[in-house]
């Protein structure tokens, strides 16, 4: 006998994987009041969002980046707290840019790029 399903509320946000291969993950304090600009509908801060060491987001062209959100999504929740970060290795910009739902800016190229320890694939 067939199942029937009947989906009646959104079931929220799904992110892509963006290691190609091996990558070093370590935690950051995330500063939640500069964050919550950046979170999704659910609370959420995006797998591939670049962070800086001071656990904000990236927004100049001489900030070097500490890590991007992964290798999963965090909640922010109402206080400061630890969050994963991918700090070094190879991953994948497509995925990175669909999880955010828009190109990576010319600021946060530049910051990957200053860190030097992030291939773009």
């Amino acid at each position: 006998m067939p199942i029937s399903v009947t989906q009646v509320a959104a079931a929220g946000v799904a992110y892509s994987d963006i290691r190609v291969g091996e990558c070093q993950v370590h935690q950051v304090k995330l500063d939640v009041s500069e964050l919550t600009g950046v979170d999704d509908a659910n609370g959420t801060l995006p797998v591939g969002l670049p962070i800086l060491a001071t656990g904000v987001p990236c927004t100049g062209l001489t900030d070097v980046v500490f890590g991007v959100i992964g290798p999963e999504p965090v909640h922010l929740g109402a206080a400061d707290h630890f969050g994963n970060c991918i700090i070094s290795g190879s991953l994948n910009k497509q995925a990175i840019e669909d999880n955010l739902g828009r190109a990576l800016d010319a600021n946060e190229l530049a910051s990957l790029a200053l860190a030097k320890r992030f291939n773009l694939v």
